[in-house]
């Protein structure tokens, strides 16, 4: 099986701490063919440079501080018929390169292919944040064909990324950087030929970002990019994925119904069923990758099934066995017995009661009858 030279563009600015790990990872790799590697140093002030020319790797120089500037610019002088992306605190698996070269090499028609990713770091909550980057990934690509890319642990052709002339890069002004249209680049890639997930090509990926800034503050520069994308209207429009949207407000209308459809998801799941939630987003997919189904829709689709399931979930809870058999319920009814009150009260389904309990009602009757705690623990 004839093998293809591959390029590895790694953009780097100031990684001096975790460069030469992502360089090892590549020179112990068992692929047998050629590939180069290309560290794209965007205006790092520290020993990133010197780490990458100690390693003997092409070094190149770009005054555009951005992951996804220099990811372009190391696209252009890459000379291998394969260009694969990591990021510069990332680690390939052992049989990285040869994965992808495997895969290219039994499919001509094979265009892209991305892979998975699982955290260096041990932290419970990184592999949770990631377990579920993989799985969102997973229906979404084989439902729809449409992969979530996040810049790194993907590879193309390089002829075809000259034939849809390179990746278009958004400006987010709020976040002083750019990122590749996404849509428009899968389009483009889904017009050339075959996008494929390939679950063996995987790399270790770093969560430093979000152990340095904060979840929330992760989280929340995403926010603050949707927000440009959405309100800002000078900005916006000039995306050729956002200018074949009629109107601004839909963009708006799609962001809430997703909003809803994660509150609904969190009421159903706490009120009915934890298996629920992740039910929801597949759902979700489904209504918001048909282009048929008109954007505001997906507002009203949430807002039926939130009023639709919550008496639905009411009545669930309030008639299920589980909790008159938890501890909390027990010990509950047995206070309840013990005062004099009406045997309606006494009577009430779990629901009722623990409705009925926080409520103004029981500490008039508690006040009649001297009680002044009322508390379920011993």
């Amino acid at each position: 099986m004839k093998t293809s030279k591959i390029s590895v563009v790694i953009p780097a600015y100031n990684e001096e701490r975790y460069l030469a790990d992502c360089l090892e990872s590549l020179k112990i790799q068992d692929f047998k063919g050629r590939f180069e590697i290309i560290v794209v140093d965007n205006g790092s002030t520290d020993k990133t440079s010197q780490i990458a020319k100690y390693f003997g790797v092409k070094v190149i120089f770009t005054p555009r501080s951005n992951p996804a500037c220099a990811r372009q610019d190391g696209f252009k002088v890459a000379k291998g018929e394969i260009i694969a992306t990591l990021d510069a605190d990332n680690q390939a698996e052992p049989g990285w390169l040869s994965t992808i070269s495997e895969e290219f090499a039994k499919d001509p028609k094979l265009v892209s292919i991305f892979g998975f990713i699982k955290p260096l770091e041990g932290k419970i909550l990184d592999r949770i944040l990631l377990f579920l980057a993989n799985f969102a990934s997973i229906p979404h690509f084989y439902v729809f064909g449409k992969p979530i890319l996040i810049g790194t642990n993907q590879a193309i052709r390089r002829e075809v990324f000259e034939k849809i002339g390179g990746f278009e890069l958004l400006r987010l002004p709020r976040l002083h950087c750019d990122i590749f249209d996404q849509p428009d680049l899968m389009r483009n890639l889904r017009n050339s030929g075959k996008i494929k997930f390939v679950p063996k090509m995987l790399i270790g990926y770093s969560m430093r970002r979000f152990h340095e800034m904060g979840y929330f503050s992760m989280f929340w520069s995403g926010f603050l990019a949707w927000f440009d994308l959405v309100f800002l209207k000078k900005f916006q429009f000039k995306f050729p994925t956002v200018r074949n949207v009629e109107k601004r407000s839909n963009l708006i209308f799609d962001q809430l119904g997703f909003l809803l459809f994660i509150l609904m998801g969190i009421v159903l799941a706490v009120l009915i069923s934890p298996l629920l939630f992740p039910a929801l987003f597949f759902v979700h997919f489904l209504i918001f990758s048909n282009p048929k189904i008109f954007l505001k829709r997906l507002v009203v689709t949430g807002v039926i099934f939130l009023i639709g399931f919550l008496p639905l979930g009411s009545y669930f809870l309030a008639n299920s066995s589980f909790a008159k058999d938890s501890i909390p319920i027990k010990k509950l009814r047995a206070k309840v017995a013990t005062l004099d009150i009406d045997e309606k009260i006494k009577n009430m389904t779990d629901f009722e009661l623990l409705k009925f309990v926080n409520s103004e009602k029981i500490k008039v009757l508690l006040e009649k009858q001297g009680v002044l705690d009322f508390r379920i623990g011993e």
